[in-house]
């Protein structure tokens, strides 16, 4: 199931948010986590970083994940993965 979002109001990758807010030691180590695959929901958890339950379904899709809610969008426009592609930013990818 793809996530519906679209409850308003501007969001990003609450990862995105968290390195944005930290200090850079914090930030360097947690990207050379999410680099090598190492990062789990108890590591984000340890760090306190929220996940959202949309989000969390994104993230679930997998690999394709950015193209499959785009691809749903064009087919099936609706205002609730409008609003999640809004919220995250998401974007067609051209190459």
């Amino acid at each position: 199931m793809l996530p519906e979002g679209g409850r308003g109001g501007q969001r990003s990758s609450p990862v995105f948010a968290y390195l944005r807010f930290t200090n850079a030691a914090d930030s360097l180590k947690l990207w050379r986590d999410l680099a090598n695959g190492n990062v789990t929901a108890e590591t984000l958890r340890e760090r306190g970083i929220h996940i959202p339950e949309d989000y969390r379904k994104y993230i679930a899709l997998g690999r394709f994940r950015n193209a499959l809610v785009v691809d749903e969008a064009a087919r099936r426009p609706r205002d609730g993965i409008r609003g999640f592609i809004d919220a995250y930013g998401l974007k067609a990818r051209t190459h």
